[in-house]
């Protein structure tokens, strides 16, 4: 039997998680796609195991082998996700660390919820000796698809609208600290079977989040407030007609939403101590990717 077998591996979350193994000399193998660039991976792995986890027939072989798992992509995309899950039950391993997201918390009518709430429902149902992370927004760098937006338009324009006064909470998660979790949870006895959000150091509104980024980034910005229900109309009317947009009406009033999530169960079973905004704002951008 091999020991580790991790899944999403060459994504965001995946690079950094493929480091941090290394460096505690956890040896694994990467399931990557034949499309995969794996030139950072494979600097990491023991071995590249190519497959396609949505290939389910083929899944139980690509698990065989092996004593524990990371899976790292999103089950809201998985199809008829009791039968996906049922696999890795029936497989021989000992431990699956599963990325799930507290966006399964919102209380818009999100599309992917229900989905995410049927992938946990179907792991808690099951025999699996499973631990579930549900990170809240993921930053950290310049492909990280949510704070690098803010970055460039503070670096880019000397007004930065916020929606109804910025007052919604926040609480991003640097990426190197969900990838350090995913580790210990994983190697963590106190972790078996049970469920954990993580999130940032401390809770902040979106106001203040481009404050400190703006100040991070030495950077001059005119802070200016604009209503969100007048852009949230004329967004679903474009929606409706088919008419494409720049951002989804749902996007929208996520960024009214409070989003802020209590990570103390997991700083009490695996020591979670994720580090401030500013610091990995700056580690993301200019210590290394």
């Amino acid at each position: 039997m091999k020991d580790l077998i991790v899944i999403g591996s060459a994504g965001f979350t995946g690079r950094r998680l493929c480091l941090i193994l290394m460096q505690k000399g956890i040896s694994f193998d990467a399931l990557v796609r034949e499309s995969t660039d794996t030139s950072l991976v494979e600097q990491y792995a023991e071995d590249l195991v190519l497959g396609d986890i949505t290939d389910r027939e083929k899944l139980a072989d690509l698990l065989a082998g092996y004593e524990r798992c990371i899976h790292i992509p999103n089950l809201a995309a998985v199809k008829d996700v009791d039968r996906y899950i049922k696999v890795y039950e029936d497989s021989d391993l000992k431990k699956v660390v599963f990325v799930s997201s507290t966006n399964m918390f919102t209380k818009l009518p999100a599309s992917t919820k229900p989905r995410r709430e049927a992938a946990e429902v179907a792991i808690m149902k099951s025999g699996l000796n499973y631990v579930i992370i549900r990170p809240t927004m993921i930053y950290g760098g310049e492909d990280d698809r949510n704070i690098c937006r803010l970055v460039q338009i503070i670096k880019n324009w000397p007004v930065f609208p916020v929606f109804n006064g910025g007052r919604a909470m926040q609480q991003p998660i640097y990426v190197k600290d969900h990838a350090q979790a995913l580790v210990y949870a994983l190697i963590s006895d106190e972790t078996n079977r049970k469920c954990y959000n993580i999130s940032g150091k401390e809770p902040f509104t979106y106001q203040e989040m481009v404050s400190r980024l703006a100040t991070v980034l030495d950077e001059r910005i005119k802070i200016i407030s604009v209503p969100v229900a007048p852009i949230y109309s004329i967004t679903r009317m474009l929606e409706r007609m088919h008419i494409p947009v720049p951002f989804r009406s749902e996007q929208l009033l996520r960024l009214v939403e409070d989003k802020y999530f209590d990570h103390q169960e997991a700083a009490k079973d695996f020591g979670f101590n994720p580090r401030s905004f500013e610091e990995g704002i700056i580690d993301g951008y200019w210590g290394g990717k």
